[in-house]
C-alpha cells in the first residue's frame, strides 16, 4: 500500500476550522502539481473532516488527478502515534486493498509523527504548510519514505494569515443592558 501524506496548507487564524488563504490555496495546488510531476498519483482521497483538509486535499487532487479519484468519507482523528497509524492503515488497506495509493491530507500532529517515524532525513523546513511523504508499507509492518516535498517554499512571502473578523466590544455597557450581579460579601 502507498499513502501520500499532505498536511493541509495555510489557513486563515481565529476560529476553530479556518478555510484555507489565498496563499493556502496556492500551496495546495502547487502540491498537488508536485505529485503529478513525480508520478505519485492517488486512486484515493482520504481527509479529516475540517474544511482545511477538504479544500487542500480538492485542491491538491484536482492538480494531480484532473480525471479525478475516488474520494473517502472524511475521518476524525490523527494517525500521530504508532497505535492510531496502524489502525487507520489496516482500516484502509482493509477497505481498498494492497494496490490502492491514498492522499491523505491531515494536520501538523500526524506530519511530526511521520518525520520521526519514517522521514528522520527529509524533514519538512520550519513545518511548512502542504509538506508531502510518499510512503510504502503494510498494516503492522514497516514503512519507507520514497519520496517528500518541503513545502512551497518559492511562493512569494504572504502578509500575515488574515484574521477572522472579530465582533466589536462596547466600552460600556449599553443602555438596557443587563449587568451580571456581583456577589454580596458576607458580613461577619
Amino acid at each position: 500500500m502507498r499513502l501520500i501524506y499532505l498536511r493541509h496548507g495555510e489557513r486563515v487564524r481565529g476560529g476553530k476550522d479556518g478555510a484555507l488563504t489565498d496563499h493556502g490555496c496556492q500551496q495546495a495546488t502547487l502540491a498537488g502539481t508536485w505529485l503529478r510531476e513525480h508520478g505519485h498519483l492517488p486512486t484515493h482521497l482520504q481527509t479529516t473532516p475540517t474544511i482545511r483538509t477538504v479544500r487542500t486535499g480538492a485542491l491538491a487532487i484536482a492538480q494531480a488527478m484532473p480525471s479525478g479519484c475516488v474520494l473517502l468519507r472524511p475521518r476524525n482523528g490523527v494517525a500521530d502515534t504508532p497505535p492510531r497509524w496502524d489502525r487507520l492503515v489496516a482500516e484502509l488497506a482493509k477497505r481498498l486493498g494492497p494496490d490502492a495509493t491514498v492522499l491523505l491530507v491531515g494536520h501538523e500532529a500526524t506530519q511530526s509523527f511521520i518525520e520521526r517515524t519514517w522521514a528522520q532525513d527529509r524533514r519538512a523546513p520550519q513545518r511548512h504548510h502542504c509538506a508531502a511523504f510518499v510512503l510504502e508499507g503494510e498494516p503492522g509492518g514497516d514503512w519507507q519514505c520514497l519520496d517528500a516535498f518541503g513545502g512551497v517554499e518559492d511562493l512569494p512571502a504572504s502578509p500575515k494569515p488574515e484574521r477572522a473578523p472579530v465582533p466589536a466590544v462596547a466600552a460600556r455597557p449599553l443602555e438596557g443592558q443587563i449587568r451580571p450581579a456581583r456577589p454580596q460579601r458576607r458580613q461577619r
